[in-house]
């Protein structure tokens, strides 16, 4: 399950767990612009949505000619009190998996144009993980506790939850006309 949060800065925050084990603490959501106020503060919710999936696809690659999916949504439609500008979240659970992705509307209450510079997004990691960790192209990985991973550290990201046994692959996906994502610890067990 995914719960949302404010803090009393309109900042957004997310935490997950699996089977009643917590495998993100409450993490910070927002992305950073350039020549303008950044998106991670100030929000207020303008509308909220849920919906669910269930079905098959096709598949070539996998030992099933079909996979069976299923999934439920929380989309936020939030609006920056500072700015009235908006920012949607849209976040898909899955039996195994948990993803998000940002929305900016098309130039309703945004300006023309803007360039992503950063993002705030965290993903606060239980604090025994190890993480497996590559820092070039196609490089050899190497496990190493998540407060040491460096700066420019690759995707996909496997990280191992000692405390509850667990796994989980950090990655980007749907990301056309967006770059390469790159990782970097933050205090407090996170990347």
């Amino acid at each position: 399950s995914v719960r949302v949060d404010f803090d009393k800065y309109g900042r957004v925050s997310y935490s997950a767990t699996f089977r009643g084990k917590t495998v993100l603490r409450p993490s910070r959501l927002g992305l950073e612009l350039e020549s303008t106020s950044s998106l991670d503060r100030h929000f207020v919710v303008k509308e909220e949505s849920r919906r669910s999936q269930k079905g098959k696809i096709e598949s070539r690659l996998a030992e099933r000619a079909s996979v069976e999916f299923a999934w439920n949504e929380l989309t936020l439609l939030l609006e920056q009190k500072t700015t009235q500008r908006l920012l949607r979240i849209e976040f898909r659970l899955f039996d195994q998996a948990i993803a998000f992705r940002y929305v900016i509307p098309a130039k309703r209450r945004f300006i023309e144009e803007f360039v992503i510079t950063g993002e705030t997004t965290e993903l606060r990691l239980p604090p025994d993980a190890t993480a497996y960790t590559e820092y070039g192209h196609e490089g050899s990985y190497n496990e190493r506790p998540v407060d040491q991973v460096r700066k420019g550290c690759e995707l996909p990201l496997l990280v191992r939850d000692k405390g509850n046994g667990l796994f989980h692959v950090i990655l980007q996906a749907d990301a056309s006309d967006y770059s390469r994502r790159f990782l970097r610890t933050i205090k407090s067990g996170g990347v």
